[in-house]
């Protein structure tokens, strides 16, 4: 959690949060508008407009997103992408982990540490891509969607 936690807040926040505030990243201006408009259709939500919004502000409103998209039937690619993001996750964690506790066991295995250190960044890279994945097609889904429920 300590090492997701520190890799978000040093990459501009969560993806799901990567449509909120002044300069958004993950979707163009016309998703974001149609996003704006399909919210309160379908969610009953009375919406600022998310370049004013937070992050604590969005949180509940992506979890309604999903949780719409997911009683449509539409989730099944999203949730692959945020198995593979909890995987690597906790691959990252762990060799990293490991890499530590080799440093410190001996020095002798500085090699070997090296490696599980490289090992940590490359899943700490597809953690990083299929949270993005994932936060795009939760959206891409819900921009499908009807905008009357």
């Amino acid at each position: 959690n300590f090492i997701e936690k520190a890799y978000w807040k040093l990459n501009h926040g969560m993806p799901s949060n990567w449509v909120i505030g002044s300069s958004p990243k993950l979707l163009t201006s016309s998703q974001i508008t149609k996003i704006e408009t399909l919210i309160p259709s379908r969610l009953g939500i009375i919406l600022q407009p998310l370049s004013t919004l937070t992050e604590k502000d969005w949180f509940p409103i992506f979890r309604q997103i999903y949780s719409d998209v997911e009683n449509n039937g539409k989730s099944n690619r999203a949730d692959i992408f945020n198995g593979n993001y909890g995987l690597n996750r906790g691959l990252c964690s762990a060799t990293l982990t490991l890499s530590i506790v080799f440093v410190i066991q001996s020095l002798n295995y500085w090699f070997v540490s090296f490696m599980l250190l490289e090992a940590s960044l490359i899943y700490l890279y597809r953690m990083s891509r299929f949270g993005e994945l994932y936060a795009r097609e939760v959206y891409n889904q819900f921009l499908l969607l009807p905008a009357i429920p």
